[in-house]
């Protein structure tokens, strides 16, 4: 097994025992939002999702639109996801976030807009596919 392989499987580990966890407070500890904050666990989330995307997980970049969900649900404010966005998104190669174009221009009209445009510039600048 190659280490870009293991790299790939470790990292859809994470992110799928992460969301089996997110779950498992939710059904069996429903007042655990009182000791964790939901913009904590989707900070989480967000983090651990584009861990796995740089990794090279085709099914973590299957995710991406959640990631998106995550920043326009809990962005900004103390604990911010946009911050962990910010500086996980980086190490995301442009080309796995091509196909989610539409959606990343979706959120342009939102107030996390300003999270979104350098991840479309950076895909517009690598790939030519969007020019208008």
């Amino acid at each position: 097994m190659s280490g870009m392989v293991f790299c790939t499987e470790l990292c859809d580990l994470r992110v799928w025992l992460y969301h089996v966890c997110f779950c498992f407070l939710l059904l069996f500890f429903p007042c655990s939002f009182l000791f964790f904050s939901p913009r904590a666990l989707f900070r989480h989330v967000v983090e651990y999702t584009l861990r796995a995307i740089a990794g090279g997980s085709i099914n973590a970049a299957d995710r991406f639109p959640r990631v998106l969900d995550c920043i326009a649900l809990y962005g900004g404010g103390t604990g911010n996801v946009d911050e962990t966005f910010e500086s996980h998104i980086q190490n995301v190669p442009s080309w796995m976030l091509l196909r989610w174009a539409g959606q990343l221009m979706a959120h342009l009209d939102k107030p996390h807009a300003p999270v979104i445009v350098p991840v479309l510039v950076a895909v517009r600048t690598t790939h030519d596919l969007l020019a208008v």
